[in-house]
């Protein structure tokens, strides 16, 4: 079996990631992993992020008509 370990660093209120296992290597059985009893299995969940620009665009959205549908004009900075 394959697996990977991580170290979160010491971030408050955040416990460090000891090991897991990738799920596609295991598909015959389910891996509970074995923890000591005062810790608590936490899962990560995916999320992106990007950054973002110093300074806001200006928009301004006007509809025009049920048929025609809404416009939208973006000003240069």
């Amino acid at each position: 079996k394959e697996g990977i370990q991580i170290e979160l660093g010491r971030i408050k209120n955040c416990l460090p990631l000891s090991a897991a296992l990738f799920p596609s290597l295991n598909r015959e059985e389910r891996f509970i992993p074995k923890l000591p009893p005062r810790l608590h299995l936490q899962s990560l969940i995916h999320c992106h992020w990007s950054r973002v620009p110093n300074a806001n665009i200006r928009c301004q959205q006007l509809k025009l008509s049920d048929t025609r549908g809404w416009s939208v004009f973006v000003e240069d900075a």
